[in-house]
């Protein structure tokens, strides 16, 4: 699937999974914050019902093996940045904040055009 085919799929299944440690956010908790700007939830583990598999750095290599055996997407944390306005063309977003990345590739949010 390409990144436009995901956001499609997102609209029907809204749990994604991560796994591994995130690199360009500063925790797994920002990923959530994410998540709800786009209407989205976060799985607790990889089911049926999971739309989205995010591998991070470190991943585990069960919860990778067990989405592509349910035939879930899965794609990299810099992917999932490129997803992010696929999904705002779609009228995913729910106008929270969402992060930028700055100078040295990190995301942080911008709330009120303060980072």
């Amino acid at each position: 699937m390409d990144l436009k085919e995901i956001a499609l799929h997102l609209q029907d299944f809204r749990n994604v999974y991560v796994t591994g440690n995130p690199a360009m956010l500063r925790s797994r908790t920002d990923f959530l914050d994410i998540f709800s700007a786009y209407g989205l939830a976060a799985d607790m583990s990889v089911s049926k019902k999971t739309g989205l598999l995010i591998v991070c750095s470190d991943p585990m290599q069960k919860k990778i093996d067990r989405a592509a055996a349910l035939n879930i997407p899965i794609i990299s944390e810099q992917q999932w940045f490129e997803l992010m306005p696929e999904l705002e063309a779609l009228g995913m977003w729910n106008g929270k904040p969402i992060p930028f990345a700055d100078d040295n590739g990190i995301y942080r949010f911008d709330v009120g055009g303060v980072g």
